[in-house]
């Protein structure tokens, strides 16, 4: 499934996301794997890309995929 929230910003890390005023329930990192981009909880390192936030919140078990349309 696509990631279904509106991205209200990007960071490179989970401190700058913070430092802006976001929760971690509103964080999501972003990694790529197997040509597609998967968006889950902020606590993601490998494969790692950026974090992104949102008005939404999660709950540290929600997963979006999207594949790569390269």
């Amino acid at each position: 499934m696509d990631f279904p929230y509106e991205i209200v910003q990007r960071f490179n890390t989970r401190k700058e996301a913070e430092s802006a005023g976001f929760s971690p329930e509103q964080t999501w990192s972003v990694v790529e794997d197997d040509n597609c981009f998967t968006y889950g909880p902020p606590h993601h390192c490998v494969n790692l890309l950026y974090y992104v936030t949102t008005k939404e919140t999660h709950e540290h078990d929600t997963y979006f995929e999207e594949e790569d349309s390269l």
